[in-house]
């Protein structure tokens, strides 16, 4: 009985010994076909990739269905917009005022703008690293630029005092539980932003609608005029600011005013002329959720759609 027990006992231990090492081995491999940031960025098409998932931020607040969608926040707490949607809970505390740090529209924006501010430090931070054409990766960083200031742009003027992050993180670094920034702090690193994508050597326009010259400068006009009031109050000097840079897009005369009202919904006007801007969607690829929102039980937003 007692060699019995020893043996059961000397069998346990080595199956328990195995167990341990075959895990510890199991807990140690890499999957070497899965990219990780020290092994990604070595090719301009590594460069080109990470630049083009920056983008895709731009689309998720935009993103809708019978509930409601987050891009409407902005229109429904100016108090012009209504609603006789019942489960439109969140429409309803933005319209009323009463919203909290839940509100499944803010939290949308925050998460996916947040994502594409991740994303912009990540190819501010490697791209320069990258053996590629000079001319190339300078322009590249300016997309980059022009994003992370587009997402801040849009994140500051909606939650005030907001977290400033700016270079890659990891679970070192000293900007994983960012404190609050000062909305001048933000406001300064997106003109800082703007002004290097300025001198990226961006084409005044983009068919492809990728960031362009114009872009940059029309965002810029906008961002001087926002800092000239409310809450920066800068004034005089920045309403200047803002008309000389926005008459340095119309003195481009690159853009102008669509002839008609139905150029404004026509597919083949995407990107050129009125249009600076555009956040792409394509048919059949990745098409547009937000019509479910327009009228009836939604009303007085955004009527151009409609």
């Amino acid at each position: 009985m007692k060699a019995t027990t020893i043996r059961y006992g000397l069998l346990v231990l080595t199956t328990g010994a195995l167990w341990i090492s075959g895990c510890r081995k199991f807990l140690d491999e890499t999957d070497p076909s899965n990219y990780t940031e020290d092994t990604y960025f070595t090719k301009p098409e590594h460069a080109r990739s990470s630049v083009n998932a920056i983008y895709a931020s731009l689309r998720e607040p935009m993103s809708g269905e019978f509930g409601g969608g987050p891009w409407t926040m902005t229109e429904f707490a100016t108090g012009q917009a209504g609603t006789d949607l019942g489960q439109a809970v969140n429409s309803y505390f933005v319209k009323d005022l009463h919203n909290t740090a839940d509100n499944a529209y803010g939290e949308n924006y925050w998460r996916n703008y947040y994502k594409g501010i991740s994303n912009a430090n990540l190819s501010i931070g490697k791209i320069p690293g990258i053996s590629m054409d000079a001319a190339e990766a300078k322009s590249l960083l300016g997309q980059a630029h022009f994003l992370r200031a587009w997402y801040y742009f849009n994140l500051v003027q909606m939650f005030g005092n907001i977290p400033l992050i700016t270079e890659p993180v990891d679970l070192k670094s000293d900007q994983l539980r960012p404190m609050q920034a000062a909305p001048e702090d933000v406001y300064k690193l997106i003109v800082d932003d703007l002004t290097t994508a300025e001198n990226a050597g961006l084409p005044w326009k983009d068919a492809s609608g990728k960031v362009s010259l114009g872009a940059v400068k029309s965002l810029l006009a906008k961002v001087y005029l926002t800092m000239a009031g409310y809450p920066l109050q800068k004034g005089a000097t920045y309403f200047d600011l803002a008309a000389k840079k926005a008459a340095e897009v119309l003195d481009s005369k690159q853009f102008k005013l669509f002839d008609t009202y139905g150029d404004l919904h026509n597919p083949a006007k995407k990107n050129t002329e009125e249009n600076i801007f555009m956040i792409q969607y394509k048919t059949q690829v990745i098409p547009g959720s937000w019509q479910p929102l327009i009228i009836p039980y939604n009303k007085n937003i955004s009527a151009l759609f409609c």
